[in-house]
């Protein structure tokens, strides 16, 4: 197996979601557990073979099973999602410089194709870092931080940038996740949106239907 591209979705409340994989060949795996945690996604992710890299978003329970289980697998995070986190700290449009330098830089992610990019991508990264390092150690009258929304900026960068490359390392890997995010999950929010009111137990069986049934570029949704 060279691929899989992992993500979850709630399909009751925040108690009970869909773990889902995709591989190399489209084929869709998954497994309900209550929540994602590290023991539902190691026991989802003991059934398959090693593969070559694994796509997904920074969850802790899933990063976790992944490098218990295969300490040298390759990961490659997924940018949106790196993305979007930073946007819940600096807002679509921040009122400090610092902010909008590492938002556009952020933006600039999708046209990293190649090791010399990536390596200016880096540098930049950094030199951003520097440039602006007041501000993230200035703290208030209080002695807290005065940047603290910039700090976890900082932190979501740095622990995300290990793994945020490798698919220029690996051909064919996808940088995203957004295969399982916009094919299986979206097409499971769509049913439930048209199945309202259904049970737990019933929501399980309309996802399980949605996901053995859906092929790629099929948009007929004749399960529903």
């Amino acid at each position: 197996m060279h691929t899989l591209i992992l993500d979850a979705t709630y399909i009751h409340r925040n108690f009970l979601c869909a773990l889902v994989a995709i591989d190399e060949r489209d084929r869709i795996f998954w497994r309900f557990a209550k929540y994602e945690s590290f023991a539902a996604w190691a026991k989802f992710l003991s059934e398959f073979s090693e593969p070559k890299v694994l796509v997904m978003d920074g969850q802790k329970g899933l990063f976790a099973a992944a490098r218990t289980l295969w300490p040298h697998v390759r990961i490659q995070r997924c940018q949106f999602h790196v993305i979007s986190f930073c946007i819940q700290y600096l807002g679509r449009h921040p009122k400090e410089e610092v902010g909008q330098v590492i938002l556009h830089l952020l933006y600039t992610l999708k046209e990293v194709k190649t090791p010399d990019r990536r390596d200016e991508w880096i540098k930049a990264y950094k030199g951003w870092e520097t440039r602006y390092e007041r501000f993230f150690n200035a703290r208030n009258r209080f002695g807290a931080f005065e940047y603290p929304r910039l700090r976890s900026v900082r932190f979501i960068i740095r622990k995300a940038l290990p793994n945020l490359f490798t698919y220029i390392d690996i051909p064919e890997t996808p940088n995203t996740t957004n295969l399982v995010e916009g094919w299986v999950n979206s097409a499971i929010a769509e049913a439930l949106r048209r199945h309202r009111g259904l049970h737990e137990y019933e929501k399980k069986t309309l996802a399980s239907i949605v996901m053995s049934h859906l092929k790629r570029g099929d948009h007929s949704n004749r399960f529903l």
